[in-house]
């Protein structure tokens, strides 16, 4: 399950990223990856595995950046 968190952490920083997660026919997978990849980045699941796309444009709004540093 960190490996999901950390994932969506890190494509949403980046963006434009494939995310492919497998066995989420498990209760915990599908847990986390509601909570933290989003259905409406969902692109497909076939069996045990989902694919989500995380675009640029669906930046986490909640990132605090600091102006200084940028």
């Amino acid at each position: 399950m960190k490996s999901i968190y950390m994932a969506s952490k890190l494509s949403f920083l980046s963006g434009n990223t494939h995310v492919i997660v497998h066995d989420c026919h498990r209760e915990a997978e599908q847990f986390y990856c509601d909570t933290f990849l989003f259905d409406k980045n969902l692109i497909n699941s076939v069996n045990k595995l989902r694919i989500y796309f995380i675009n640029s444009d669906l930046k986490n709004p909640k990132k605090k950046t600091n102006e200084k540093y940028l």
